[in-house]
Formats: structure tokens, C-alpha cells, sequence
């Protein structure tokens, strides 16, 4: 190895490394910080040859379709278009998801992180972009909070992208998190768009659950599935759970293939109808242009957090602006 690339090249790849020893997050973040203009789209051989990676066998035919599917219309959406758009979306308003990354040990302080948010528009597309790296862990290291400067400079960012694309800030301004907004993190926020006296803004926080189910007698039904995607449970004005798996009548079929868990959804700050935070949430799980999956356990603004967050602290030392979603997946 050092004699093929040298010791420059070693210790530059040495030093790459360190940040994020992946390939396709290194490249990504390479890509977005050299301001190359293309969406890069990475497939192994064993995919475009639809076979096994080790080529071993082909295969079967359902899971070529599968792919060629998938891949097809992955390139679709990165070459600038939209596989399909929600019906009976409401105007004017726009979803944002906090993204946090813990940085990898030796980098920075402990509890340490980089903040990030992924804005999805009433069209489905979205942009991503990245906020300040700092002490945003909580002591518990289970949670993550921006202090005031940090979430106003933020959504800031999402509010002036906005208006940039529109000519006018959203009327509804929809914040989705993991966890609680704390009153420093919150007071943030509501300075950012004290520039939008119109935007009203309202966090939610969406959890997976674990432990609660629902089952149902289908002994007679056409549905042998087991509970219905969409099927939601108020159980008050600030509080409801939300199955996003499970039997689609559609499709005659489940997309899931254990007893669904449901989210649970919770008004933590501002007001809003439930059933239309609720109705909001089960759109956004059919955007996923990556994988070109209907019906997605998790909305778009948090589905992918994880890997939004990977590629934002491949280089955790730059900063770039505001990019289309499409740059990230």
C-alpha cells in the first residue's frame, strides 16, 4: 500500500478515515464540499448484473424486478424529477426534521454532535442543511438539544430557503423530532421566525413504540394481515398513535411482515389538530424516492436521519450550504 499510493496519499486517506472509514458517505460528502453539480448514485457490479454479490447465482426473477425497479427510479428522482407527488397535500405548509450525529470519539468534547434538519415542501421534495457542531448530547446521552443561537440560526436557514423557492414564508411550519423540545431549544426556534409573523409553528416529537399492539379477529375478514396501515388511535388532543405498517387494501397485502408497531405522536409544543398532524405524518411515509417503498414505517423528515447524519460528519470540519435532498441519499 505505500508504495502504490505513497505516503501523501496514505495519510490523507488515513486522516479521511478517521472522520468516516465509509466509502459511500466519503464520497457523498466529497462530492457536495467540491460542489460537484451531479447526484451521485452508488451500485455495486452484482446489482446492475442481478446477481449475488459473489456471482454465484442469479436472482429470482421477483427480486430483479425489485431491483431494477428500485435503482430505476432512484436515478429518476436524482436526474430532477418526482416518481409520484401526494394527492390533497395542503399549500403553504413544510415539514422539517431535526438530524443529530454524534461525532465519533477522539474528534471533539464528549457529547458532542452535529446538528442538521432535512425540509420537506407540500410538493415532496426537500433540501437538507447543516447547522452547528457542539455540546448538543444531554447528560443521559439518549437525547439531543440545541442551545437558542443554534436552533434559531437553524430554522433560520429552512425559513429563508423557503422563501427563496416560494416568494413567501410557509403558513405552517411543522418541526419534527425524536425527543422533547427543551424552553432554550424551543425560545430559539420561535426568534427565528419572529421574521414571519404568518408561520405558525408546532413541534412534534415521533417515537417508535415498543410493547403496544393491536390485534384483530380476522377469521372471517378478507384481511388476514393482522391490523390496517393508517389505522390511528387519539387518545387526546395532543397525543395519538399511528399504525404506518401493516395491511394495505390496495395492494391485498401487508408491508410488514411482523405485528406492526405504531408511532406515537405527540403535540409537544404549539397547537394543532391531532388528526391532522396524524393525516401529515401518514403522507410523508410514502416519500422514500431512495427506495421506492409506498408505505415507510417512519416520515421522510426523519426516515433518513441516520444516514443524512453519516455523510454531514464525513467532514466534520466544513461547512456547505443548502443542497437538495437528493445530494444526501
Amino acid at each position: 500500500m505505500l508504495s502504490f499510493f505513497g505516503n501523501a496519499a496514505l495519510d490523507e486517506y488515513l486522516k479521511m478515515a478517521e472522520f468516516d472509514s465509509d466509502f459511500h458517505d466519503q464520497l457523498k460528502a466529497r462530492a457536495l464540499f467540491e460542489k460537484i453539480q451531479s447526484p451521485i448514485q452508488v451500485m455495486l457490479e452484482s446489482t446492475l448484473l442481478l446477481k449475488t454479490k459473489d456471482g454465484s447465482e442469479s436472482y429470482t426473477e421477483e427480486m430483479q424486478a425489485h431491483l431494477a425497479w428500485t435503482q430505476s427510479s432512484a436515478i429518476y428522482y436524482k436526474l430532477g424529477n418526482l416518481p409520484w407527488k401526494l394527492d390533497a397535500v395542503r399549500k403553504g405548509v413544510c415539514y422539517v426534521g431535526l438530524v443529530f450525529k454524534k461525532l465519533q470519539d477522539g474528534l471533539a468534547h464528549k457529547g458532542y454532535a452535529c446538528s442538521a434538519a432535512q425540509m420537506f415542501l407540500d410538493s415532496g421534495d426537500g433540501v437538507v442543511f447543516r447547522g452547528n457542531i457542539g455540546p448538543w448530547m444531554s447528560k443521559n446521552e439518549k437525547t439531543y438539544h440545541l442551545n437558542h443561537e443554534s436552533a434559531k440560526n437553524l430554522l433560520s436557514i429552512a425559513l429563508e430557503s423557503y422563501k427563496e423557492n416560494h416568494g413567501d414564508y410557509p403558513s405552517e411550519l411543522f418541526i419534527h423530532g425524536k425527543a422533547s423540545f427543551n424552553d432554550d431549544e424551543w425560545s430559539g426556534f420561535n426568534a427565528a421566525i419572529a421574521a414571519s409573523p404568518k408561520t405558525k409553528l408546532i413541534g412534534i416529537v415521533i417515537t417508535e413504540t415498543d410493547g403496544f399492539r393491536l390485534f384483530k379477529d380476522s377469521e372471517n375478514a378478507e384481511n388476514k394481515y393482522g391490523i390496517m396501515r393508517g389505522t390511528a388511535l387519539i387518545v387526546h388532543d395532543k397525543l395519538g398513535y399511528l399504525w404506518t405498517r401493516g395491511f394495505i387494501p390496495k395492494t391485498k397485502t401487508s408491508n410488514h411482515l411482523e405485528i406492526a408497531k405504531p408511532l406515537k405522536i405527540s403535540i409537544a409544543r404549539g397547537d394543532c389538530d391531532i388528526s391532522i398532524v396524524i393525516k401529515d405524518i401518514l403522507a410523508l411515509t410514502k416519500l422514500n424516492y431512495n427506495a421506492c417503498i409506498y408505505g415507510d414505517g417512519l416520515p421522510v423528515t426523519l426516515q433518513f436521519s441516520d444516514n443524512i447524519g453519516n455523510i454531514l460528519t464525513a467532514l466534520p470540519k466544513i461547512n456547505w450550504a443548502v443542497k437538495p435532498f437528493k445530494y444526501y441519499i
